[in-house]
């Protein structure tokens, strides 16, 4: 086996290289959508369309060669950091689509991938977990939103009379979510703009655009000016059954622990958690023994606030069966 530190070494040399590649590709796109741009205002639109097309493969190329290259460094250091903590780790294994479904997590559509399956007790607590991505469609065109977390599966020792489901008010307002869809509805009325000749249309579209994103950001506002229970202004509380006011507060003090949006829902002896981003997936642009350090520190204090959650809400939350 080769040594820890040649193996970190010679991961790090193999980002440098895949960084090199993946920014050459990059480039490469970029060269091709400002062709396409270029020839908009006078060439045919089909060849404006064909520029666009073309421009995502080499970035197709390039985030495939991202995703290999993560796949190793996932197979190689992760291991390691949460095996020290006592838990079993398999990364072919996942939660399986059953479980998945009865979370609530996942879409009407089972467009999903699970790895990484991460086994033992936190708080007295048996758990399961598993990196989970959800591919949710947002276009005709075939365009999907991934959709990363980490899905928490707990086995709680009594059942709670009822159930509960939160929804973080943060979720999916990032700011690549807004690039993504800023980009794509820009560039859709760029192409109506082109077909109809009307240069109004990319003002009204830009400006609809930011309506709708304000409009998202109002009902979080909305939440902290009505003065709303803290809970409240985290998150949209549905179900049926008892809130204590110290699972409440435990409910708050985690998520500001955490520092990350996530869902949870609460039913019978089962606890689910869906944390939005990945711990564990390395940046192109980071040192990778820098990436690991950080890594390895954020996870510990994820487990950690996770373990101090149930140990305080574990009293609260049990019923006689």
């Amino acid at each position: 086996m080769t040594p820890p530190g040649e193996r970190l070494q010679a991961l790090e040399a193999k980002r440098r290289w895949t960084l090199l590649r993946f920014l050459s590709l990059g480039l490469l796109s970029l060269i091709l959508v400002a062709f396409a741009l270029f020839h908009l205002a006078f060439a045919p639109l089909w060849l404006f369309l064909s520029g666009l097309v073309l421009s995502l493969v080499p970035f197709a190329v390039g985030s495939f060669l991202a995703e290999a290259f993560w796949e190793e460094v996932r197979k190689a250091l992760v291991r390691p950091v949460v095996e020290a903590q006592g838990f079993r780790y398999t990364p072919e294994g996942g939660l399986g689509l059953e479980e998945l479904l009865w979370t609530g997590f996942l879409p009407p559509w089972p467009h999903h991938q699970t790895e990484d399956l991460v086994e033992g007790r936190l708080g007295g607590c048996p758990f399961r977990a598993s990196r989970l991505v959800v591919s949710i469609p947002v276009s005709l065109m075939g365009a999907h939103i991934l959709n990363r977390g980490t899905v928490y599966l707990f086995r709680l020792p009594r059942a709670y009379s009822g159930t509960l489901h939160l929804q973080d008010r943060e979720w999916g307002t990032g700011m690549g979510m807004l690039l993504f869809s800023g980009a794509f509805f820009l560039l859709a009325l760029l192409v109506l703009g082109r077909a109809w000749r009307e240069e109004r249309t990319l003002f009204f579209g830009a400006l609809a655009l930011l309506l709708a994103w304000g409009l998202m950001a109002w009902d979080r506002f909305r939440a902290l000016k009505a003065k709303a229970p803290p809970l409240e202004s985290f998150f949209r509380v549905y179900g049926k059954g008892p809130l204590d006011p110290s699972l409440a507060q435990a409910l708050v003090q985690l998520r500001r622990a955490l520092g990350r949006p996530f869902h949870l829902t609460l039913e019978g002896e089962r606890l689910a958690l869906f944390l939005q981003g990945e711990t564990f997936r390395p940046s192109l642009l980071q040192p990778l023994p820098e990436w690991l350090a950080k890594a390895e520190a954020r996870w510990k204090e994820e487990v950690s606030a996770l373990g101090r959650f149930l140990e305080t809400v574990v009293p609260v939350i049990q019923t006689p069966k």
